[in-house]
């Protein structure tokens, strides 16, 4: 297994170069499965198309750093040796659930709080050498040094298909919410496209993310 030494976190706004590293990064490996866009999806984007998104992921990474402020951290792996980018994570600490795409949907208990943990991307030549776990364990630790009480809830949501993510996520101990229902699927399979990939939601508990980091 590899080790990636080089892991940095960011509070909030990213230098300029960093963020349109992570942006390319982003673009490169959710290209493939049509991007976020809530339209109908599920398609691969052309180059003009990836040129766009990677705009579009500029843009709305500043916006939720501008509207999150130290709320919003950003996690860099870096290739040791060249200081290439090899590995990105966001998550977003005491907010709501919408960037998780569960907004409305979980009910927390008083005092309790929610972070989630979105856009984890690893380069295609660092894949399968234990730098997504890194990126997980570095988003764990960082929620759980940010929240304020004791209770709280790790959400993210993830491609159906996309099982080596998914066999991370359960191995760190989230487990499927099967009431949740992918409001994105559910608009396209109204329209009748119901090739739009599926997500699910996962969740972890604050104090199993703290068992697990000791």
């Amino acid at each position: 297994m590899a080790s990636f030494a080089a892991v940095s976190v960011r509070h909030g706004s990213i230098q300029t170069t960093e963020a349109f590293a992570v942006c390319k990064l982003l673009a490169q490996s959710f290209a493939a499965s049509g991007g976020d866009a809530d339209d109908d999806g599920g398609t691969p984007l052309s180059a003009a198309a990836r040129l766009q998104y990677h705009l579009k992921l500029l843009a709305t990474l500043q916006w939720r750093a501008s509207s999150l402020g130290k709320r919003f951290i950003t996690v860099l792996a870096t290739e040791p040796s060249s200081g290439e980018l090899a590995g990105v994570a966001n998550v977003s600490v005491a907010s709501d659930l919408e960037l998780a795409g569960a907004e409305g949907h979980l009910k927390l208990e008083p005092g309790q709080t929610a972070s989630c943990i979105f856009n984890m991307a690893v380069a295609e030549p660092h894949r399968r050498q234990g730098l997504g776990r890194q990126l997980l364990a570095a988003c764990e630790g960082e929620a759980c040094r940010h929240l304020t009480t004791p209770a709280g809830v790790l959400a993210l949501s993830v491609y159906r298909s996309n099982e080596p993510a998914i066999a991370l996520y359960e191995g760190a101990g989230y487990a499927v919410d099967t009431s949740w229902v992918d409001s994105r699927w559910a608009k396209s399979a109204e329209r009748g496209r119901v090739e739009f990939e599926r997500r699910q939601l996962m969740l972890k508990t604050l104090a199993a993310a703290k068992q697990a980091e000791e």
